[in-house]
């Protein structure tokens, strides 16, 4: 899925099962606008802070970039179950 929305581009989208659980997780690739990285950094270190602590499904969201392409990002969200997921 290649999706263009503003300062960001979400160039790929992996959703899997954790084999040993009902857990849910979800990967996404983005490449976020260089003027932009600290911006989206700080957006997505407050959403998984929001999410982990108020919404009971959801064990974990965090991001992060490589030292070769600082603009792009990797987004991972490991939910309770599908359940959890589908509440988001």
């Amino acid at each position: 899925m290649e999706t263009s929305q503003g300062a960001i581009n979400i160039k790929h989208l992996i959703e899997s099962q954790i084999v040993a659980g009902e857990s849910k997780v979800q990967i996404a690739e983005i490449d976020v606008d260089p003027s932009r990285i600290e911006e989206f950094r700080n957006l997505v270190w407050t959403v998984g802070e929001i999410s982990t602590q108020t919404e009971p499904g959801v064990l974990l969201l965090f991001g992060a970039s490589s030292k070769e392409n600082p603009a792009r990002f990797v987004v991972v969200e490991v939910y309770k179950d599908q359940k959890a997921y589908q509440s988001e």
